[in-house]
């Protein structure tokens, strides 16, 4: 026989820690981050740029804003909650080169490295058609506006971009400063992406970004951008951005960003970079390179297919990564590259920057890629801070040992984030020169951004750090299974218990009072010598013992029904009909919501209601029998009613002449705390019990709260009587189930 207590005390330790580990975790799920409420501005100025993820480019902080130092197509700098929904965004935006754009992401989600490379939408301004562009980006590019100015896009100058997104609708407006000069965008999109992230983002220029706010909006901030741009429905170029970019992108053109000597530029002999280190070192040689820049910081460096170098211009000039230029300077060789000093130029075009060059750190310490753009793979040592105020990540593969270098502005965090052991790939440029090494490293890689550090693995589960944890942990998980082994244990062995407990009630109420009463039957029966007196005696314990018998019979399938599954009326149905002789009908109807209710209130109903209909039958010579049970939200009302010849109750036989049915069935309802009422009339006998029922909260999860009272009581001595008094009953209680 299945206890029901046992597997409900077991099952409610874990819906208890279920319960609390599931609310633990959506409260730190659901627990707004306070770094992103709204209204939200940036640190810019304080050159904090923690919280923002970079897909790609060179940002770095730069005078109250960030820059990306980058001609890549596409880079993207993220931040914000996806949460957030309606809402405005105001920067400023400048340009950084031609033939390129800049601008913000709103409602960003799904972002990956690479042109579109993200899910939402973009307001930027290109210069390459002059014009203010709103599109929707989802790994593809649907343009739906672009709007020229009134006045042309420059680089390097400040324009002002405001944003609001509310619902579907997108509007923009973009203004240069000049009085007059703004111009509108606006777009609708049925289906749209109505939350995500903010972000920043170039194609092919680069940019410069400040003064960037977030802040709630509505209809009130929407509907004046609409008045000025009516929304557009649908796109008006479906190609990828990338490809419409291309129509006026990679143009050969001068720019004026560094030329100090275009004459020295363009008379000087143009050389290959990798012939520059086999010069001699004797007289200054003045050459002319052609190359990408793949480095603007903490020196620039230029490559070409055959090498790379190192360039200190005569004034600082603005340059970008990727910008393809040609330089003219004093070459100062050296054994693995070359240095120009006293460099001029000018950029020819801008375009990509160049990929890296896949090598191994054993050959990139022979020095045959100094001054390069490499990527290769290693195991972290470690992080320190050098004394020039950057940051250098340790490295080694294999025997070689090296480090990787960035600048402390341009986002370090996620590099003191990269645990010991953890198995990285970097890019960046690489060189041998002592300055950067120290003479202690084989050589060291210049990072243009944290970014070019990607985490392949993780330290192995054997690193020291993990296994002083684990050694750490195990004790307590230790400690805390074998507490909740023993409370479980426990618990199971009291349910075991209250089981038992009610079930020598039962057989204490049944059997031994009828096996009580044979004795004295018996008893009265046999005089002092041993004879039979009284014959009638003897006919009365054959008369009770067949009834202890049927008694016992009926607690026996009593105690299978309600171990069962099935509704209470099904159980009822089921029992009582073995009980019913021929001729007579047994109807069982239910009310309400029916539930199963806790077994000492269920065992006692079944018993009464087994009573009442075996007396039916055997005196009420009835025709029909009726149980009806009515189901509240915390009563339960039970009727069992028959049409047959009723009696009168005062003047029924009690326990005195051996009819015990009256008084058990009064028992069995004052043991619940249930209102006992018996009426009969020559039309028929009608009994009803009502019954007090717990709250409507479900039985298991009162038991839970009751489970979860109990175990706070034992580890901190603690008194919850919010959760209300105690379930746990002996025989002597008020058996009454009540768990408030």
């Amino acid at each position: 026989m299945r206890l029901r207590g046992a597997p409900r005390s077991f099952g409610g330790v874990i819906v208890t820690a279920v319960l609390l580990f599931a609310a633990l975790v959506g409260a730190l799920a659901l627990w707004p981050n306070r770094s992103y409420r709204l209204p939200w501005q940036d640190s810019f100025a304080s050159g904090d740029i923690d919280g923002w993820q970079a897909f790609g480019g060179a940002w770095s902080p730069y005078k109250g804003g960030i820059r990306n130092n980058s001609d890549e197509r596409g880079a993207k700098f993220i931040t914000g909650s996806p949460a957030w929904s309606d809402y405005a965004v105001d920067a400023d935006v400048s340009l950084l080169g031609e033939d390129g754009d800049a601008g913000i992401i709103v409602r960003s989600s799904d972002e990956e490295e690479g042109v579109d490379s993200y899910s939402g939408y973009y307001v930027g301004l290109r210069d390459s058609n002059n014009s203010l562009t709103i599109g929707r980006a989802d790994h593809g590019w649907a343009e739906y506006q672009a709007v020229s100015p009134r006045e042309r896009l420059l680089p390097s100058h400040w324009y002002h971009l405001h944003i609001v997104a509310v619902g579907c609708s997108i509007a923009a407006v973009a203004s240069s400063g000049t009085p007059g000069d703004r111009t509108w965008v606006a777009m609708y999109e049925p289906s749209c992406a109505r939350s995500g992230r903010i972000g920043l983002r170039s194609y092919s220029s680069g940019g410069l970004w400040k003064n960037i706010r977030v802040s709630r909006a509505g209809s009130g901030e929407l509907n004046p951008l609409l008045a000025q741009a009516p929304p557009q429905p649908k796109p008006g170029f479906l190609q990828s951005e990338a490809g419409f970019n291309s129509l006026r992108l990679n143009q050969p053109g001068i720019s004026s960003q560094f030329t100090e000597n275009l004459h020295q530029a363009a008379t000087a002999p143009l050389a290959p970079i990798g012939q520059l280190s086999g010069l001699s070192a004797g007289q200054p040689v003045t050459v002319a390179i052609r190359g990408s820049v793949t480095l603007i910081s903490p020196r620039v460096y230029v490559q070409d297919a055959t090498g790379g170098a190192t360039v200190e211009f005569l004034h600082a000039p603005s340059l970008k990564i990727g910008d393809e230029v040609q330089i003219a300077g004093e070459v100062e060789p050296s054994h693995f590259s070359a240095a120009l000093h006293k460099a001029t130029g000018h950029v020819l075009w801008q375009r990509s920057p160049a990929p890296p060059i896949s090598v191994s750190a054993t050959q990139a310490a022979v020095g045959l890629y100094d001054a390069r753009f490499i990527e290769t793979e290693a195991e972290v040592d470690g992080v320190r801070d050098s004394a020039g105020g950057q940051i250098e990540l340790l490295l080694h593969s294999g025997y070689q040992h090296f480090v990787s270098i960035v600048d402390s502005q341009a986002n370090p965090s996620p590099l003191r984030n990269i645990r010991p052991h953890s198995r990285v790939r970097v890019r960046g440029v690489c060189v041998v020169d002592p300055a950067f090494t120290g003479n202690a490293a084989g050589f060291a890689i210049l990072l243009r951004s944290s970014s070019d550090v990607h985490v392949l693995a993780g330290p192995p589960w054997w690193a020291l750090r993990n296994l002083l944890a684990a050694g750490m942990a195990l004790p307590v998980v230790a400690l805390l299974g074998l507490f909740v082994y023993s409370r479980a244990e426990h618990w199971r062995m009291r349910a075991v218990l209250d089981e038992r407990l009610r079930m020598a009630r039962e057989v204490h109420d049944t059997l031994a009072q009828g096996y009580a009463a044979i004795a004295f039957q018996l008893e009265s029966a046999i005089d002092r010598e041993g004879r039979i007196s009284t014959p009638e005696s003897v006919t009365r314990a054959l008369q009770m013992a067949e009834r202890s018998r049927g008694e016992a019979h009926l607690s026996i399938a009593s105690l299978r029904a309600l171990h069962a599954e099935a509704r209470f009326s099904e159980l009822l149905r089921r029992l009582l009909a073995v009980q019913i002789a021929s001729g007579i009908t047994l109807a069982i109807r239910s009310y309400g919501t029916e539930r199963r209710l806790p077994v000492e209130i269920e065992s006692n109903l079944l018993r009464i209601i087994q009573e009442c209909v075996a007396n039916t039958v055997r005196h009420a010579k009835a025709a029909l029998v009726q149980v009806e049970l009515h189901y509240a939200p915390e009563l339960l009302s039970v009727t069992v009613s028959d049409d047959g010849t009723g009696f009168d109750p005062d003047a029924a036989p009690g326990t005195e002449e051996g009819h015990y049915g009256l008084a058990g069935m009064r028992e069995r309802s004052a043991r619940i705390g249930a209102d006992f009422q018996l009426t009969s009339a020559p039309a028929g006998t009608c009994i009803r019990v009502r019954v007090p029922l717990p709250r409507s909260r479900s039985v298991a999860w009162g038991y839970t709260l009751s489970l979860f009272r109990r175990t706070l009581r034992r580890l901190g001595g603690l008194r919850l009587a919010a959760f209300g008094r105690s379930e746990q009953m002996d025989a002597k209680d008020n058996p009454r189930f009540d768990l408030r």
